[in-house]
């Protein structure tokens, strides 16, 4: 698969990539809501992992944004936060988010977390 990590923390983003890539899919990583947006047309990856806090426009926005343009309306979105509270994550799911996972977690469970959850998406 190819994915897409919008992700602001260097370090989260990098173990994020490094445990994907170890799993065989293509990571591309973007550090901010503006170069994900961007990166997301560009690339158009099979996944989008989104944090919602970035620091220039925040994950909730991009979603929405990324549903809203024809080239990327159908790439699957799993919103990534450590805000767990009911309302951001009913925000996300406004937004477009097909789904959410909260931080922290392992780093060997991501890909498992991911796998499944993509396969959910697709059987809707």
């Amino acid at each position: 698969m190819k994915i897409l990590v919008v992700e602001d923390c260097e370090k989260s983003a990098l173990l994020e990539k490094k445990m994907l890539e170890k799993e065989g899919n293509k990571v591309a990583v973007a550090e901010c809501g503006k170069d994900g947006f961007a990166n997301a047309k560009e690339i158009l990856p099979d996944l989008i992992l989104l944090d919602i806090k970035l620091p220039d426009i925040s994950g909730l926005q991009i979603c929405k944004k990324l549903r809203d343009e024809k080239k990327t309306k159908d790439i699957p979105i799993i919103m990534v936060s450590s805000n767990d509270k009911m309302k951001d994550i009913e925000e996300a799911f406004r937004m477009g988010a097909d789904d959410y996972i909260a931080k922290p977690f392992k780093a060997r469970m991501l890909w498992p977390m991911i796998k499944t959850k993509v396969q959910k998406i697709r059987n809707k």
